[in-house]
C-alpha cells in the first residue's frame, strides 16, 4: 500500500482513530514538500512515523543509473519486480537579460553548453514511462527491440513524478517566491504505448491533474 493513495490513508486514519487533519498533513509532505522518506516528515510524532512505515510504502524504486546534463536528467529505476523503466527531466530555460557583448562571449564557447550564470530555469517536463517495453515495435524505437514485458500500475507513474520531484529539490532548491521548484509538465513518451496502458494511464493523469495532490 502506498502512502500517496489518499483513499487508503483516509481509511487507515478511520480505522485507526487518527484525526482527519493528519490525512491533509501527509499529502502535503508528499506533494507540496516532495519528501520520499517517512522519517523526514517531522510534522508527524515519531510513534505515527513509525506505525505508517509498517503499514505504507512511499518509494519503492531503486535508482540504478542517473545521467546528469545542462538540459536532462535521465534515470534508471527497478522496480520490485526486478524490471526496469526509464524516466527523463526535461529543464527548460530562458536567457537572462545581459549586455550584447556578454551574449556573444557567451555564445563563442566552445563547449556550446548552456551556462547557470546566463540561464535561468523556467520549467521542468518529465516524460514517464507506462510499460515495461512494448508491444508496437516501431523500428524506429529501442524499447520496441525490447518486445513487451508488462503494463505499469498508476502507482509506478506516479512514484515517477514523486522521485522526480523529491530530485528537483535537491538539485534546484527554492524558486524566488519560497516554494519548491517542481514538475510543470508531463509527457507520456518514455517506454511503452499509453494508450495501451489505458486504464493506469487515466487514473494516473486523474491524479495528477487532483488539487490536493499535483
Amino acid at each position: 500500500m502506498y502512502l500517496f493513495d489518499k483513499q487508503a490513508l483516509t481509511t487507515y486514519c478511520k480505522e485507526h482513530k487518527l484525526p482527519s487533519f493528519r490525512v491533509k498533513q501527509i499529502q502535503q509532505a508528499i506533494f507540496t514538500e516532495s519528501l520520499l522518506d517517512i522519517d523526514e516528515m517531522t510534522t508527524l510524532s515519531k510513534d505515527l512515523r513509525i506505525q505508517l512505515k509498517n503499514y505504507f510504502d512511499l518509494n519503492t524504486f531503486t535508482t540504478e543509473t542517473t545521467s546528469d546534463s545542462d538540459e536532462t536528467t535521465k534515470f534508471l529505476f527497478r522496480l520490485t519486480d526486478g524490471n526496469v523503466i526509464e524516466t527523463v527531466l526535461m529543464y527548460h530555460r530562458h536567457e537572462k537579460e545581459s549586455s550584447t557583448d556578454t551574449r556573444k562571449i557567451l555564445r563563442s564557447r566552445t563547449d556550446h553548453k548552456i551556462s547557470e550564470e546566463t540561464h535561468t530555469l523556467n520549467r521542468i517536463t518529465i516524460c514517464v514511462s507506462s510499460q515495461v517495453g512494448c508491444a508496437v515495435g516501431c523500428v524506429f524505437c529501442v524499447t520496441g527491440k525490447l518486445g513487451f514485458k508488462k503494463n505499469l500500475s498508476r502507482e509506478e507513474i506516479i512514484l515517477q513524478l514523486l522521485v522526480a520531484n523529491n530530485y528537483i529539490k535537491q538539485k534546484f532548491g527554492k524558486k524566488a517566491d519560497g516554494t519548491w521548484n517542481r514538475l510543470r509538465n508531463v509527457v507520456f513518451m518514455g517506454m511503452g504505448e499509453p494508450l495501451l496502458n489505458y486504464e493506469q494511464m487515466k487514473t494516473s493523469i486523474e491524479y495528477m491533474l487532483a488539487q490536493d495532490s499535483f
